[in-house]
């Protein structure tokens, strides 16, 4: 019977393969196709011109020449096990074309009957188990892949990876690649490493040779980002496994590692090097980065923590606790470069900071951030680098930009007609300043969380950053120090300069409100609060009304736009009586006006006189009182409450 068997096993394997195939293509409706299969002795396979692809698509795999040895316990359990591998000529086509995907039956389910009985449906550490079973089984110890080629194709992008020869022998393996993509140069690096079946573990090595730059072509097109780097290391192992769980350990590491992207800076940033040794913990509704990972980051280390939860909806939890470390471990790892006002910057001393970061996608409103770096009372600076923040006490020379283009220079101090020292400017307009953008201004330490918190809210319910939750702390760095392009490095410097003027009072609150009054631009090429009453009331600064005072508080946010305020008879849309009793209750309550002086605020007590009604719209026939839909809902003051 065995001996019947034996001789007859290609024609069982045949019909094997087709009953494996026929389900196969089937539940993933593509077509599988070859010219040749056979069985040598029990356990080698060759197959020759073996074909995957989607009716009417262009072939997504093609293999020429197969041979496999399989494991033949692993065939008595029903898995497919492959002890070696030999593949002459492979193919593979991944293209997207308007939404249409020629491997769209990657994606689907095998068992569509376990997708609608949610009993039977499988957790996630059961999927990612299962996934990596799957890839360590049809992955060889020893491996042999010659002239492979893999296209990547996406509208009008395209990506071309070849590899000469990929050689996996005792579980290690090393390979030339050859990457092509549009408008890039062909790239030559090395990929090396090693892996074993036994535990799942994984090492892998990314290079280039001669100290040429591994590039990411795929996220430049993809990102509009240039990244470069010139190691990238990568390792996971299986270190536990249960009914319930799976944990992951390992690395990933990148050197002397290159940024270029608008929304992070306008420069080319150097970041040098980074690494994680993470422990991932895979659940049955969530995958967790344990806190006992630790990230570097040049000098500094810190363990973060990151849980996602995916029931019984979308929550993302993440935490930094970093005790007590040298606060030199903080500066000297900003890259040269990066923060240019904080190049070169000396201190001595010790820091620590916390950070708590919850939010629940079905509960948005209920978002929790807080985030505080805390000096310890060794700390000092011992030197300032490029530029020493001190120097705003005394008079000093301010640029103003409009657009990126420098429009304006004029000191903040006696030798500008128009500067105005804090105690000369109406009590009424700094009190409604102060509500309108930063009502804890003289409390907090240069941040405020619930202010930020509150703006993070809105830009997330609206999907666009609608709101800032700048202090004026915040705005007067950003006016004074740094360039006005929007990026997270310009806003990440302005928060590291910010906390060290208040932490180490370096200028007093009253000298930074007087600066800031003196600088913000309130209409246009209209700086400072002399110039504004001027433009838009034919007054000096110590002569502005209560009323007076809230409108040009209101119009901050948005100077250029100040006469979108108004009707057409020249009187302040209806919409700004809500702004009226919104600051003017809040001064009230302050002390900065009276119970008389709040009974009488009133937008129409707002009459411009000055050079600014030259901008005001131009009266009609038919007067209405009607709502600028758009102004209205026109975000003009961030109040706190």
């Amino acid at each position: 019977m065995g001996g019947v068997l034996y001789w007859q096993r290609n024609h069982i394997l045949e019909r094997i393969a087709k009953v494996k195939l026929t389900k196969i293509e089937k539940s993933r409706h593509v077509n599988i196709t070859f010219s040749k299969m056979r069985l040598d002795g029990l356990d080698d396979l060759y197959v020759s011109d073996f074909k995957i692809q989607q009716p009417g698509d262009t072939a997504f795999l093609y293999m020429g020449n197969v041979h496999c040895k399989l494991g033949i316990w692993g065939m008595m359990r029903g898995d497919v096990v492959l002890n070696e591998l030999d593949v002459k000529h492979i193919l593979i086509n991944a293209i997207e074309r308007n939404h249409h995907r020629n491997f769209e039956f990657l994606f689907r389910s095998d068992d569509k009957s376990q997708d609608d009985d949610p009993k039977d449906q499988k957790s996630i550490y059961e999927k990612f188990s299962d996934m990596l079973t799957k890839v360590f089984d049809l992955v060889p110890e020893d491996l042999n892949l010659q002239d492979v080629r893999i296209n990547a194709i996406k509208n009008n992008f395209y990506a071309s990876l070849y590899l000469p020869d990929f050689v996996v022998d005792n579980n290690e393996f090393e390979s030339d690649v050859y990457l092509n993509c549009k408008g890039s140069k062909m790239q030559n690096f090395k990929v090396a490493g090693n892996f074993s079946n036994g535990d799942r573990s994984l090492e892998c090595k990314v290079y280039a040779d001669a100290h040429v730059p591994v590039h990411f072509p795929f996220v430049d097109y993809k990102y509009h980002a240039n990244i470069n780097c010139d190691t990238l290391r990568f390792s996971f192992k299986t270190l536990d496994e249960g009914s319930d769980h799976i944990q992951l350990g390992g690395s990933f590491a990148l050197s002397n590692l290159h940024v270029q992207h608008a929304r992070l800076s306008d420069r080319d940033l150097n970041f040098g090097n980074g690494s994680i040794d993470y422990v991932l913990n895979v659940r049955d509704n969530y995958v967790e980065l344990d806190s006992t990972s630790t990230a570097y980051f040049n000098k500094l280390s810190f363990h973060p923590y990151v849980k996602l939860d995916l029931k019984p909806s979308l929550k993302l939890t993440v935490s930094v606790n970093k005790e007590t470390f040298p606060s030199d471990d903080l500066f000297s790892s900003i890259p040269n470069g990066l923060f240019m006002n904080l190049d070169s910057i000396k201190t001595i001393g010790d820091l620590d900071y916390h950070f708590f970061f919850q939010l629940d996608t079905a509960h948005i409103d209920k978002l929790q951030i807080q985030s505080s770096l805390n000096k310890h009372p060794n700390f000092r600076i011992l030197s300032f680098g490029k530029t020493d923040f001190r120097t705003i006490n005394q008079q000093f020379l301010y640029n103003a930009y409009d657009k990126g283009k420098l429009v304006r220079t004029f000191f903040v101090g006696p030798d500008w007609e128009n500067f105005r020292p804090l105690n000369q400017i109406s009590p009424y307009l700094r009190a409604a300043v102060l509500f309108s953008e930063d009502g804890r201004f003289y409390t907090h330490h240069g941040f405020y969380d619930g202010a930020f918190r509150y703006s993070l809210v809105q830009d997330l319910k609206e999907h666009r950053f609608a709101r800032g939750g700048s202090t004026i702390s915040m705005q007067l760095v950003k006016n004074v120090f740094l360039n006005k392009n929007k990026n997270l490095m310009r806003k990440l410097e302005e928060i590291m300069i910010v906390w060290l003027i208040e932490n180490e009072h370096l200028v007093s609150k009253n000298r930074m409100f007087e600066i800031y009054l003196n600088v913000i631009e309130w209409g246009p090429n209209v700086y400072g609060a002399e110039e504004a009453a001027q433009f838009y009331f034919n007054k000096h600064a110590d002569q502005i009304t209560p009323s007076e005072a809230i409108y040009l508080a209101t119009i901050i946010p948005s100077p250029k736009k100040f006469m979108n305020r108004f009707d057409s008879n020249h009187q302040l849309k209806h919409y700004m009586d809500f702004y009226y009793k919104l600051v003017g209750r809040k001064m009230l309550s302050s002390g900065a006006i009276n119970a008389e002086e709040y009974e009488g605020l009133s937008r129409f007590n707002v009459q411009v006189t000055g050079r600014a009604s030259g901008w005001l719209p131009r009266p009609k026939v038919v007067v209405t009182d009607t709502i600028d839909d758009e102004d209205e809902g026109e975000s003009l003051i961030d109040l706190d409450e």
